[in-house]
Parts: C-alpha cells; sequence; structure tokens
C-alpha cells in the first residue's frame, strides 16, 4: 500500500508519462518503516523496460526525463 500527500497526486497532471512512472517507481520502493529520507535507485536497465524506451536510447530519454522533473521542482 503506498499512501501520496495530496500535492503530490495533484502534480502528477503536470508530468508527462515517463515523469510519473520514475516517481511511482521510486515511491514504490519506500519501505513503510523507513524514518530518514534515505537515497533510493533504480537501474537505467530496468527503469528502460519499465517505460518501454529502446535500449539504444536509454540514456538520453533518461537524462531528458530527469531534467524536465528537475526544472519543475518548487
Amino acid at each position: 500500500m503506498v499512501t501520496q500527500a495530496n500535492e503530490l497526486i495533484e502534480a502528477r497532471y503536470n508530468l508527462t508519462l515517463g515523469e510519473q512512472r520514475l516517481i511511482l517507481t521510486m515511491i514504490a520502493r519506500i519501505q513503510p518503516n523507513d524514518e530518514d529520507f534515505k537515497p533510493y535507485c533504480i537501474s537505467l536497465i530496468e527503469f528502460a523496460e519499465f517505460l518501454g524506451i529502446n535500449k539504444n536510447h536509454i540514456y538520453a530519454d533518461c537524462k531528458k526525463i530527469t531534467k524536465h522533473l528537475l526544472e519543475k521542482s518548487c
């Protein structure tokens, strides 16, 4: 079960499908007993398979997705 703040749910309307999937993938990795902010990682191969990205474009596509997410930060 995943609990999300309303702000996070509403913010998804301003995200591309790839950006949404990246955030949701990372949220799913958070454990209920986590009390601190911890770094979480996802491999590019795993992420590319999840998005259906062509393996020849993994780095360019992932760079574009993460760059756009960083530009949307508060």
